[in-house]
């Protein structure tokens, strides 16, 4: 948790920490935070392309839908084929589908931690 704010924080947006001491009474100062030149550019980039599809109107949206559509079909398809040719993957493929453990299902604790 502290990692990934962390990593937020100083990375994507930047932000310069507060100054001053509260014990003694200081104002803190805010130093503001910095723009990241790559968040910027993907930024602008995805809004220019909402902006293309938006600007030309069903034409150009219903083509970018045959991508959208198939690019996480054919990922999905390309991950299953390399995470099944890994060395132990029929071992871990029949324990995730082929071995039902029902008893471990029964007690409350599992449905308790489940939500």
């Amino acid at each position: 948790e502290m990692a990934t704010r962390g990593y937020f924080y100083e990375q994507v947006v930047r932000v310069q920490f507060p100054t001053g001491d509260k014990d003694a009474g200081e104002w803190a100062s805010y130093g503001g935070s910095g723009l990241v030149g790559e968040t910027v550019g993907w930024c602008v980039f995805t809004w220019f392309i909402t902006w293309m599809l938006t600007f030309k109107g069903v034409g150009l949206t219903g083509r970018a839908i045959y991508v959208t559509m198939a690019l996480p079909l054919i990922m999905i398809f390309i991950l299953a084929i390399r995470s099944l040719s890994l060395p132990n993957a029929s071992d871990g493929f029949k324990l995730y589908v082929g071995i039902w453990r029902t008893e471990s299902l029964n007690g409350g604790k599992v449905w308790q931690d489940a939500f």
